[in-house]
């Protein structure tokens, strides 16, 4: 697909991360109609690379490591995937999704120009590729996959971001919707309206694609948490927490997300509350019993200073 028509795809794209493996199988369907309820329109994974290929050339996709399945569970809700091959994760996931047979290889060097670890890293995201292709599930094959990545930009703060050629979009691969825990230490937290403002900052300054890492973060299960010292629970403060569990974080998540709509689609200037026709007005579902009109009653500049808050003001019914 050309950069233009990526552009084209991805004008208001919000994006959730989900870890296949952090969750039991028979979640996965509720948790696609949570994502697509709450207003994503595609979901995120990873190829673990030590979860998949354990031995060097023996493979594993058994049970919540079937990414087949999990992808096509993402298109039986009508959302797009966007799959993060790796090679190197991070994740709070143990070596960072390495596998250790790959240290002990003669001459590698890790996460550099090296050709012992370029060949094995071509090897599995090749394989990775190919039993995507086969299984047609890439949208040029009629399948959910919209997008495949290696390299990504992630933060808390992305909305300064500026790709290298303006011909591309500006992706935000993983906005932090909180952080993971320690043992022994304090339950981290992310503010929502922090959350909220920059992802429409993000979006006003041209954003196009944007990713909440986590949305569910679910459990690290065995050994397969990172150090130093991260417990195996992967909530994150998210707005879906470890047991896919709804919070208030989400429906205010939902709010923001109308909002960056409303900001894409109005002008930079004051609209006139006397004038009923200017107000932008939308309607949005919040799953089978809730719904929220937003109505943008000011301007839709907003301050460069994030202490501030939001510039833009909208009201619920």
């Amino acid at each position: 697909m050309s950069s233009s028509g990526i552009l084209a795809l991805f004008i208001v794209c919000f994006c959730t991360s989900g870890r296949l493996w952090a969750t039991a199988t028979q979640m996965w369907p509720d948790l696609m109609k949570k994502s697509r309820e709450g207003g994503l329109d595609a979901i995120e994974t990873y190829g673990f690379w030590n979860a998949h290929e354990p031995a060097r050339r023996q493979y594993d996709f058994s049970g919540n490591l079937d990414l087949v399945r999990f992808l096509k569970a993402i298109q039986d809700e009508g959302l797009y995937a966007v799959l993060r091959i790796g090679p190197y994760v991070c994740a709070e996931w143990n070596y960072g999704g390495f596998p250790v047979w790959l240290h002990n290889m003669p001459g590698i060097q890790m996460r550099t120009d090296n050709d012992v670890f370029k060949n094995e890293m071509q090897n599995f995201t090749t394989f990775i590729v190919d039993m995507v292709k086969r299984e047609n599930l890439f949208a040029s094959q009629g399948g959910p996959v919209i997008l495949a990545l290696i390299s990504t930009c992630n933060g808390w703060y992305c909305d300064q971001y500026q790709p290298r050629r303006s011909n591309i979009p500006k992706m935000w691969t993983e906005n932090w919707t909180g952080w993971y825990r320690n043992w022994g230490g304090k339950d981290p937290h992310r503010t929502t309206e922090d959350l909220a403002f920059d992802v429409a900052r993000f979006y006003q300054l041209g954003g196009t694609f944007q990713n909440y890492y986590m949305y569910h973060g679910g459990t690290n299960f065995g050994r397969s948490a990172g150090g130093p010292y991260i417990t195996t629970s992967y909530d994150y403060d998210a707005p879906l927490d470890e047991y896919a569990a709804s919070l208030l974080k989400l429906l205010l998540v939902r709010w923001v997300e109308l909002l960056s709509c409303v900001i894409w689609e109005a002008s930079c200037t004051f609209v006139s509350i006397s004038n009923v026709s200017t107000i932008k007005r939308r309607s949005l579902g919040l799953g089978s019993s809730m719904e929220l009109n937003v109505f943008l009653l000011a301007r839709c500049n907003l301050p460069s200073n994030k202490r501030n808050g939001p510039g833009v003001h909208f009201y619920s019914r």
